[in-house]
This record gives structure tokens, sequence and C-alpha cells, in this order.
């Protein structure tokens, strides 16, 4: 009788050669990038926020582990827990509306 395979879902697994360096780690990265100009272009982000929604985005993605890792982040001292995406919406407006009231 074959042995069953169990899924992997829920486990990491890095591709061999996926280092940020590597080919294949900057043709991901290209990929990343260009996916978060197009969101920011889609939301009407200002020239003068895209970096920072970019910089937000790869946060949560990176450092926070997509939410898992609930880090705290705000603007002005306003903190919370970045756990889901409504979290990190909250987090990209809260800067937009912190950099309106500053200009």
């Amino acid at each position: 009788m074959p042995r069953r395979r169990r899924p992997v879902v829920g486990h990491r697994c890095t591709p061999r050669g996926a280092t940020p360096d590597s080919p294949l780690g900057e043709a991901l990265w290209r990929l990343v990038d260009a996916y978060t100009e197009t969101l920011a272009q889609l939301l009407s982000v200002p020239d003068s926020g895209t970096r920072t929604f970019a910089n937000d985005l790869s946060w949560y993605a990176w450092e926070n582990d997509w939410g898992r890792k609930h880090a705290v982040a705000g603007v002005d001292g306003d903190m919370r827990p970045i756990s889901t995406p409504t979290d990190l919406a909250w987090l990209i407006t809260r800067g937009w509306e912190s950099a309106d009231a500053s200009s």
C-alpha cells in the first residue's frame, strides 16, 4: 500500500535560491514593488505617501508576518496591534490623515 503524503498546508517552505540577493529573490522583490505601486495608484495614494504606503505593506508582510505577530504600530502615539487587513487599513489611513494635517 502506498504511503500517504501529508499536505504541507501551514508549513513554510523556502525554495532553493530564493534569498533576497539571488536572481529569483530579485524577481520576487520587483514583483512585490510593482504590485505595491499598482495598489497605491488604485487607492489614489498621493505621491508623497507612496513610500510610506509601500513601507506599511512591506512591514505588515515581512516583519509582522501578515499580522500573525500582532505587532503594535500607529501614528502620533495612537497605537494598536496590527493583526488583520482591517488593522493595516487603519494604520495606512491614520498615516495619511496625519500627513494631511501636517501639510
